[in-house]
């Protein structure tokens, strides 16, 4: 075993697939971690108010439709007319905060929106429905807010100059899950519009979504957080993010979404209807750039590419020193290098993904360079081991903090220590290892 080279790469191949095992052992634990920072976040927001989507407003107007069976038995049923606003402005601060659950933390923040519009009455005669079935005095103008629990406050309705308190709920309409809604005086109208505006303060966390709902919505947010990620159908129409926070703001069009400004219950599908709405919504995350389980999460996926390097280099150690190490030694630099990642995870749940990225490879490049000097024969040899350490671990922060170039950066490595390792061993004649042919040529 001691003089074939076969057994020996075989036997470096099987301690390098072997050491997948510790490396699944310890990806289990950092999605067992990711599980319980979860449940702290769903904690915490129960309590104070999870992600809000903002649906509304939406006019809701009930109509009798009425029937005979075929004994002459008359039938009556309970649909309505919906109709969405002309214009909607809604303007917002966003106050965020960090709370902790443990060593867990949770960004939450607090909302304060303005709400500004004019709503069109129903076109009836383009529904098909006649103005005597329609229940004028049970029209109602509902919010749809994800989470009530985040609302406070009393909230009150401006409508054509007056005040109507909002009640809890969404007021029987079958659009919305949940939210608040307002019993509208008023009606018939003749036809006019009515403008409306309103305050709401809400509290929520991580994320914050608006519906489309007008024919021309604006959309305009203010935060003091400085990690904003832009989400959902459309982006803003302007921007600006700095360290101290941003501003955002969105102006799209009812010829962005895909569905109508009014419609009636009667012949909708509300599930296709209710599918096209959220599928319109848009906003921003208030997110934590530095999740360090999924930077950890990567970081294992390169593992087995450490592991190999690091075997490489003592192979080529034996081959070129006339060093023979045992795979029990192999073995244990694999499990020092496996160890690296527990270290990192574990650490960076209490000082931050860069710190615990620095004490891991510090700790386990001088644990196997201190290795290496003795089962090397020479610190000579063991500070090209650390070098080579030093260099991967450099690289692989590099990849992790550079996603959109890790492909790239990563295959051009790859191929340039692999024509580091053939130029190196070029010369060597593998039926006599030990032997290096004499060079003929400078190339």
């Amino acid at each position: 075993m001691k003089s074939s080279i076969l057994v020996k790469l075989v036997l470096s191949g099987f301690i390098a697939l072997l050491l997948l095992v510790p490396m699944a052992m310890v990806q289990s634990v950092v999605d067992e971690r990711q599980r319980r920072r979860n449940e702290a976040i769903a904690e915490v927001t129960e309590k104070w108010g999870s992600s809000q989507t903002f649906v509304g407003p939406i006019l809701s107007i009930p109509y009798v439709v009425s029937w005979k069976d075929q004994a002459g038995e008359t039938h009556s049923r309970v649909e309505r007319v919906q109709v969405l606003p002309d214009r909607l402005k809604i303007e917002g601060t966003v106050s965020p905060q960090i709370r902790r659950r443990g060593i867990f933390e949770v960004v939450l923040y607090g909302l304060d929106l303005k709400v500004t519009g004019l709503m069109a009455s129903p076109d009836l005669a383009a529904l098909g429905v006649a103005p005597d079935v329609v229940l004028w005095k049970d029209a109602t103008l509902s919010i749809g807010i994800t989470d009530t629990r985040g609302a406070k406050e009393q909230l009150k309705l401006g409508w054509d100059g007056g005040e109507i308190p909002f009640r809890p709920s969404a007021g029987g309409d079958p659009v919305l899950s949940s939210g608040i809604h307002a019993l509208l005086p008023g009606f018939p109208d003749g036809g006019k519009s009515h403008p409306f505006a309103f305050q709401v303060k809400l509290q929520g966390s991580q994320l914050l979504s608006f519906a489309p709902l007008a024919t021309e919505t604006e959309v305009a947010l203010v935060s003091t957080w400085p990690h904003p990620s832009f989400t959902g159908a459309f982006l803003p129409e302007s921007r600006s993010v700095t360290p101290t926070g941003f501003t955002a703001s969105w102006r799209v069009s009812h010829f962005g979404r895909n569905y109508p400004q009014q419609w009636k219950t009667e012949g909708t599908d509300l599930n296709v209807l209710k599918a096209s709405l959220a599928s319109s919504v848009f906003g921003v995350n208030f997110y934590r750039p530095a999740d360090f389980y999924q930077q950890a999460t990567r970081s294992i996926k390169y593992a087995i590419l450490f592991i190999i390097l690091t075997f490489t280099a003592f192979f080529l150690f034996e081959v070129f020193a006339g060093l023979r190490l045992h795979p029990l030694q192999y073995m244990l630099v694999g499990f020092a290098l496996s160890l690296f990642y527990l270290l990192l995870v574990s650490v960076s749940e209490h000082a931050g993904f860069t710190s615990a990225y620095l004490v891991a490879a510090v700790a386990t490049i001088g644990l196997i360079t201190g290795y290496c000097v003795a089962i090397l024969g020479q610190a000579r040899r063991a500070v090209v081991i650390g070098g080579l350490l030093a260099t991967l671990y450099a690289y692989l922060f590099v990849l992790l903090r550079v996603e959109d170039y890790a492909l790239l950066m990563g295959s051009v490595a790859l191929f340039v220590v692999l024509a580091v390792v053939m130029y190196v061993t070029r010369r060597i004649d593998w039926y006599a290892v030990g032997s290096v042919r004499p060079s003929t040529n400078a190339t």
